[in-house]
């Protein structure tokens, strides 16, 4: 417990203090300008579809949830959701809205396993879709961008090899060495991950919700550089962003604040901009998810009024 205090007391400390660094190692005045002069109607457009984001990610909540026999009103998912994310974005670790939502949809006569499985199945089929874009990014990146040497190619390649067959075979000694707990772990919900993802239909249903939903992130964060001037090639869309969105994985900040603005710094001039406008795509990136999810705390202030 006194860890976990200490973890949520110096997230958002950490958080601040990368933000600070990437902007004190930056021209704070492009930046501003440029986030100054953003495009509104591109703002709003973004706000749009956040909501469509929250609404298919909610409903792929309900599927996974009723492949484990827990079925959920989809009205109170959407609800749901759209306070998980809020509070994601706003509270350290970026896990409190998920374990809202697992509190909220357990029912009195079911156990915690099955809500919160529901809950880390759904997050996880994301990751897994945003994992394959970013890595078909980086394997079709020698051949989208025709600026690249042929020996750059080349090495990007074999790079992209080199780190699949680095994790596959860390991965497959772990398993065999049979020591760590997530072993025992994935058995035991292999049931679930096998009724959720593998059954008939069900790998589709999962695939077409996650992949559209993270095609949405995307999107958003492409109309957010666009908005502030900087447009990304092809193939920033496909491995630059979803780099900055995986960085938001980690529960090392509040939001992503900091790290995404970080990673943004650095990927943004490989593609032949600044880094300056990386920051203020993922900056204005950031304000948009926030006050897309705002209608969240609407929901929590008229439920708690209403309990009371």
């Amino acid at each position: 417990m006194t860890s976990g205090k200490y973890r949520n007391f110096f997230t958002p400390i950490f958080g601040i203090i990368l933000l600070v660094t990437v902007f004190s190692v930056s021209n704070t005045d492009a930046i501003l300008a440029s986030l100054g002069n953003a495009r509104l109607e591109l703002v709003f457009l973004g706000l749009c579809l956040i909501q469509i984001q929250i609404i298919l990610s909610a409903l792929r909540w309900c599927y996974t949830a009723a492949q484990l026999d827990h079925p959920l009103p989809p009205a109170s998912a959407i609800a749901d959701y759209y306070l998980g994310s809020f509070l994601n974005m706003v509270l350290p670790g970026g896990v409190v809205g998920d374990m809202m939502r697992a509190a909220r949809s357990r029912s009195a006569d079911r156990k915690w396993s099955i809500p919160v499985l529901a809950v880390l199945l759904e997050r996880f089929a994301g990751q897994i879709a945003l994992f394959f874009v970013g890595g078909l990014g980086f394997i079709l990146w020698p051949f989208l961008d025709a600026e690249l040497r042929p020996s750059e190619a080349l090495a990007l390649v074999l790079a992209a090899i080199g780190v699949l067959i680095v994790i596959a075979a860390v991965s497959l000694l772990i398993w065999l060495s049979g020591s760590l707990w997530w072993r025992n772990f994935i058995r035991k919900i292999g049931r679930s991950i096998t009724v959720c993802y593998g059954l008939p239909y069900a790998w589709l249903v999962q695939g077409v919700l996650s992949l559209t939903i993270v095609i949405s992130y995307i999107a958003v964060f492409a109309m957010a550089s666009v908005a502030i001037g900087a447009p990304l090639p092809l193939i920033g869309l496909i491995t630059a962003i979803p780099l900055c969105l995986l960085t938001m994985v980690f529960p090392i900040t509040v939001g992503g604040w900091g790290t995404r603005e970080a990673a943004a710094a650095v990927l943004w001039p490989l593609l032949g901009l600044t880094g300056d406008q990386g920051i203020a795509a993922s900056v204005l990136y950031g304000a948009i998810v926030t006050l897309g999810t705002l209608p969240g705390l609407a929901l929590f202030i008229w439920s708690t009024s209403r309990r009371r």
